[in-house]
């Protein structure tokens, strides 16, 4: 039996995004152009790549005499569709051998989600080597009993790891808590829009990149966003840090609004102060609010923010643009909140360069 020690560490304040630590492990997956030990670990709703704090693992002879030490280091990483009621979690082990090798060992990961499906879930074991490991899989699903009562529901997993000899069950295995944050996750159905699903890490401020200034086909909403942000209208992406994925501080959020009849306020409002500026037709056929659950139509009157924002309505910006971009640019809009799973309430910004 292995004499093994737990080692906790503690987790940084989920309050705070850690900066400083920005290295790559592109041997361990693609996803990981960077890493991170906590907040600093997301790359975007549905991808990560964590890092653990040094771990070790005495290694034992036949005898069980203490030979030397396995220096481990895990990683967690995650490339997740955002269309689906599934997550998966993928784990590497990067070891350095000090001492002699001692008898083999193996490790599986062992994912804990009290709301999930199987509360449960172990990865398919993988050797301890010297050196970067194989891969282990861990895939978790939300209860459908805890999402039907509780829509969106959030999921908390943690994340352990067993250890155990090579020729040994896992009954009989050592536990790890290497303490690695624990990323949560958000699924929902038909909270985005109507008859679709999917789950998301919620910490992770979605940013609309498909309205570009570069693009003919919508670069005249493009361009009235930005003018409306030189106006110190709110909803750029102002970035805290150099490829952060989180915000700074002087940057003003949008949030989605999803109240049909304060949409409709909204952009009666707008197509009410395009009429004064440009004249009593323009605005005529402007019905769209940029719902995702609505179809885009021509509009030649643009608002900013957008009618389905709380943003919206009374003091945005509007601007008579070609009709046609102005619908290309709303339908990007409602594919995004879709595509993103922003919800009601939910902050979003908005990156047009």
């Amino acid at each position: 039996m292995l004499n093994i020690t737990k080692y906790i560490i503690a987790l940084a304040s989920i309050f705070m995004v850690t900066t400083s630590y920005a290295a790559s492990a592109l041997d361990v997956s693609p996803i990981c152009k960077k890493v991170g030990k906590d907040l600093d670990s997301y790359i975007n709703r549905g991808a990560h790549c964590l890092e653990s704090e040094p771990f070790e693992i005495p290694l034992t002879d036949a005898k069980g005499l203490n030979v030397g030490t396995a220096k481990v280091v895990a990683y967690v990483y995650s490339d997740n569709p955002k269309n689906a009621l599934t997550w998966t979690f993928k784990y590497k082990l990067r070891t350095k051998i000090i001492g002699q090798i001692g008898d083999s060992l193996k490790v599986r990961p062992e994912l804990y989600c009290y709301n999930c499906t199987t509360k449960t879930v172990y990865g398919n074991p993988i050797n301890l080597v010297n050196g970067l490991s194989l891969e282990s899989t861990t895939t978790f699903t939300p209860s459908s009993t805890e999402l039907a009562s509780s829509n969106p529901l959030f999921l908390s997993p943690s994340v352990s790891f067993q250890v155990v000899k090579a020729n040994a069950s896992f009954n009989d295995a050592a536990s790890y808590e290497p303490g690695i944050y624990s990323p949560g996750v958000r699924c929902d159905i038909g909270k985005a829009k109507a008859n679709t699903k999917g789950c998301v890490y919620p910490d992770v401020p979605p940013v609309l990149t498909t309205i570009k200034i570069t693009d003919p086909d919508v670069d005249e909403s493009a361009k009235h966003i930005k003018e409306a942000f030189a106006a110190g209208q709110p909803g750029k992406f102002i970035a805290g840090s150099t490829n952060s994925v989180f915000p700074s501080s002087s940057a003003s959020a949008l949030t989605r609004l999803r109240d049909a009849q304060t949409r409709k306020d909204n952009r009666a409002e707008s197509v009410k102060m395009c009429k004064v500026k440009y004249g009593p037709t323009v605005g005529s056929k402007c019905f769209f609010t940029g719902d995702s659950d609505e179809v885009a139509t021509d509009c030649d009157c643009d608002e900013f923010p957008f009618a389905a924002t709380h943003q919206g309505g009374t003091g945005a910006s509007v601007k008579k643009i070609d009709a046609s971009d102005n619908r290309r640019a709303g339908s990007r809009l409602g594919s995004f909140f879709n595509t993103e799973r922003v919800l009601d309430g939910d902050k979003f910004f908005i990156n047009v360069d």
